[in-house]
This record gives C-alpha cells, structure tokens and sequence, in this order.
C-alpha cells in the first residue's frame, strides 16, 4: 500500500513540474527499493532493549522466556532448564532468550522455537568454536551440514555477516494433530546462526518440524531477523561458553 501511495505521488510531482531526469528516475528507484525492503520486515516487531545485541522477533511468536522466567506448567516454580533449552542443546551457547511461536499445516499445529545466545568475545579469544558445537549436534543424533557464510539484508538495504549450520534429525516434539496434543517421533530441523562483533558474539537457534519449515518459509525469517542485528553500546555481556559443553554461568 505504501509503495502504491509512493508511485501515484511522484508521478504526480512529475507530471507537474515536468521531471523527467535521470537524477529523478534514479532517486524514485531507490526509494521504492527501500519501501519494498522495509515492507518485508514489517512480519518483524520492535526490537529487543536489553542485550548486548538486539534483534527484531517475528511477531509470531507470542510467548518469551528466560532463564528466571514461571514455568507456564508448574506454579510458582521457575521454568525448566530442558524446556527454556534444546533438549538435545541444553549447554546452547550464552542463552538468553527462548521464543515461541506456532504454525499450522493442514490438521497440525506446531511450535516453532527461537534461542538467542551471546557472550564476550574475549572469552573465545575472537573465534567462536564452530567446530566444536557441530560436533556437539552430532553427539545428540543429529546431521548437521557444513557451516556456510551467510550475508543477510538489513532493513536499510546493507548487509551483516553471518556464519550458519543446518542439521536434521528425528525427534519426539509437541504437537496438536485434530485438535489433541501428540509428542510424536518426527523428522525436525535446526539452524545455528553465529554473528561476531568485537563487543558481543550472538548465537541463535531456530528449531522446528520439517513439515512446518516449508510453507512457513522458516529460513526467510530467520534471515529478517539475523538482518536486525543492533550492537548495543550500554549493554554487558558475560563470558561465552569456550567450547560445547560448558553452560554459561548466570
């Protein structure tokens, strides 16, 4: 809508002031290359305000936790380590945050999980172990690729670099299939996304089926997400995990 809006009134401007340069044509270009941008991360909310690197979450996602958070099963009891964790991941690196959200494929609702990690840089000498926690996916069963470089857009139209592993696996996952809660054995997918800066290392995981991953077009959010990156220049991190296996200390 808004970029309709955009071109009825520059063809309008134009018309009356009789702009028809190339400065012009490229400047309208430009801005509805940034609208067309901005449109696609309106599926995003406002960003976090209290990490050492912010993001912007799917709006899909309707509950958040951290490590402190009530346990939405047990009263007055703090949530799990192996339900604000993978089960498979419970050392996932520098944890902050665990999101969750839910998609619907035919007669099945699925969650779909998303984990932010970060730590200090200093404490992994400026080299996240990539190595190590592939191997640590394997330990749980799991495949996992080869890490990849990836680029991702920013809202702006720039580019931030990342580094991202995708494994798969079968695994026993909460589901609603008709309308009743199931926890069958099915083939489940998950993505790790390192991005490291001099102040922070920023870790996320996306976890979900393999049925809900295509039509929900998984990737492309985690990409819009990873494109949000903001490194917060008031927010300490504490020390990240050296290698896989080492659970950050709260």
């Amino acid at each position: 809508m808004q970029i309709a809006v955009l071109v009825i009134v520059a063809v309008s401007l134009a018309a009356a002031s009789g702009c028809g340069s190339s400065a012009y044509g490229e400047k309208f270009q430009h801005r509805l290359e940034q609208l067309r941008i901005s449109s696609e991360f309106a599926v995003l909310r406002r960003p976090t305000d209290d990490l050492a690197i912010n993001f912007r979450i799917p709006q899909l996602f309707k509950k958040e936790f951290t490590a402190i958070s009530a346990d939405p099963e047990r009263e007055n009891t703090r949530i799990l380590r192996q339900k604000f964790a993978p089960w498979f991941l419970p050392d996932f690196p520098g944890l902050e945050r665990m999101f969750e959200g839910d998609f619907v494929v035919k007669d099945t609702t699925s969650p779909l999980f998303l984990y932010i990690g970060e730590g200090d840089p200093a404490a992994i000498k400026g080299k996240f172990p990539y190595q190590e926690w592939r191997d640590r996916l394997k330990r749980a069963r799991f495949e996992p690729g080869a890490w990849e470089p990836v680029d991702v857009q920013t809202s702006t139209g720039g580019k931030l670099s990342w580094q991202r592993l995708t494994a798969k696996g079968k695994s026993a996952y909460d589901v609603v299939k008709s309308g009743k809660p199931d926890i069958p054995a099915v083939d489940t997918f998950f993505q790790m996304w390192v991005y490291e800066t001099p102040q922070a290392v920023a870790v996320l995981g996306w976890w979900s089926t393999e049925e809900a991953r295509v039509p929900s077009d998984i990737e492309k959010l985690a990409s819009l997400t990873a494109g949000t990156a903001i490194v917060s220049s008031s927010v300490t991190v504490a020390p990240a995990p050296v290698a896989a296996g080492t659970v950050k200390k709260k």
